[in-house]
């Protein structure tokens, strides 16, 4: 009975390193260059930067193509024309379109959060908070 419960913990014990140790070589794999604070290396930097990226499925969300479609949906105003009955129907109608949006944009809201987060890792603090003053890189 001992030798079994041993077999077992023993088992457990080295599939649980085994999953460390590919952890550990994913997350070498997918090191995030690092810009230099006078950016010297920005050519570098740049080019290793989009092939992480890349690695991660992430490299359209700096481009130029790949813009989320806003909601174009209003939120509705009371108006003097209609009754509080119109209104809150008009409401539920832009909340649920709202809702509709979100949804069907969840993963491409969540892939941005993380291509940003990839680049807040790789950039010095300045450069950072220069960054944060701007809604979209594409744009800018």
């Amino acid at each position: 009975m001992t030798s079994r419960t041993h077999t077992q913990e023993y088992t457990s014990l080295s599939s649980i390193l085994h999953k460390i140790m590919t952890d550990l070589a994913t997350i070498q794999m997918t090191c995030t260059p690092l810009l230099e604070s006078d950016g010297n290396n920005w050519a570098v930097f740049s080019q290793k930067f989009k092939w992480h990226l890349e690695g991660l499925g992430l490299n359209t969300h700096f481009s130029r193509e790949n813009y989320l479609k806003p909601c174009t949906e209003e939120e509705p105003k009371q108006a003097e024309n209609k009754t509080n009955k119109e209104f809150e129907t008009n409401q539920m109608e832009w909340k649920t379109k709202l809702l509709e949006w979100r949804a069907a944009n969840k993963e491409w809201i969540k892939e941005e959060g993380q291509a940003k987060s990839q680049l807040a890792s790789t950039i010095p603090n300045s450069v950072f908070i220069e960054c944060c003053q701007y809604t979209d890189f594409n744009r800018g």
